[in-house]
């Protein structure tokens, strides 16, 4: 039963000219590309630039990994790698390796 309603919705788009749903290709995140990598250089996770942009983790992690060719994409995120390995790391007492 539900792969038959399954085929006639997919035979309707298909009829429609695939006009259904949203465009191939636009994504409401590349309008605020520009907060984004506002928010990255700033020192911003990536959870919380999606809160303040209103996505998903998953959804802007993934918009970065496919717009990572784009070269302000790519020197914001080489700022926060920077900005992020001067951090505190895990300290190891010499005593451990001696």
């Amino acid at each position: 039963m539900n792969a038959e309603r399954i085929k006639r919705a997919l035979q309707a788009k298909k009829a429609l000219g695939g006009i259904l749903g949203r465009p191939t290709g636009v994504c409401c995140i590349d309008d605020q590309k520009a907060d984004i990598i506002e928010y990255i250089e700033k020192g911003f996770n990536i959870m919380e630039v999606a809160i303040f942009i209103g996505c998903s983790c998953q959804t802007l992690s993934k918009w970065l990994v496919q717009n990572k060719k784009d070269p302000d994409i790519q020197r914001a995120l080489i700022k926060a790698l920077i900005q992020e390995s001067k951090g505190a790391g895990i300290e190891m007492s010499r005593r451990r390796y001696m």
